[in-house]
């Protein structure tokens, strides 16, 4: 079975936004090298597939987004609030893969390559004051480590 994952970039210095789409394999690539980084490829709902993140990574994107919602103290990633799962953390799914990866390629994301942008939309009606920040603490803490 393949996935549609959705590619988006943008092109030249003019910011137009270049939409194309790719199948991929619902099983990992079996990389013999490590990916050629596409500093214009965003995954979007990447959170969606068997192996979040590390998809989006095994292709070489640069870009990957995450879904947020704020329930009981903690950051739940699913596009939809009747949708979130108790273990699929911002944390288990992409801060800890993202940090164990930076540590193996000395400080990259891809060794030598350029940087990845985590784009997180947060979902959730939330307002300091609303609600115990120490759950943004500590995943802007972990972000920082």
């Amino acid at each position: 079975m393949m996935k549609k994952l959705m590619i988006i970039g943008t092109l030249g210095m003019a910011g137009m936004t270049v939409f194309s789409s790719r199948c991929v394999p619902d099983k990992p690539r079996q990389p013999q090298k490590p990916p050629v980084p596409l500093s214009r490829a965003h995954a979007h709902n990447d959170y969606e597939h068997q192996r979040p993140l590390l998809d989006a990574l095994d292709y070489g994107f640069c870009s990957v987004e995450a879904d947020i919602h704020l329930v009981d103290g903690k950051l739940l990633v699913a596009h939809d609030r009747d949708k979130v799962k108790p273990g699929q953390t911002l944390e288990a799914l992409h801060m800890a893969p993202l940090r164990q990866r930076v540590w193996r390629n000395g400080r990259r994301v891809y060794r030598g390559g350029p940087e990845l942008t985590l784009l997180i939309d947060v979902k959730s009606e939330w307002r300091w004051g609303d609600s115990n920040p120490r759950p943004v603490h500590c995943e802007r803490t972990a972000l920082a480590n």
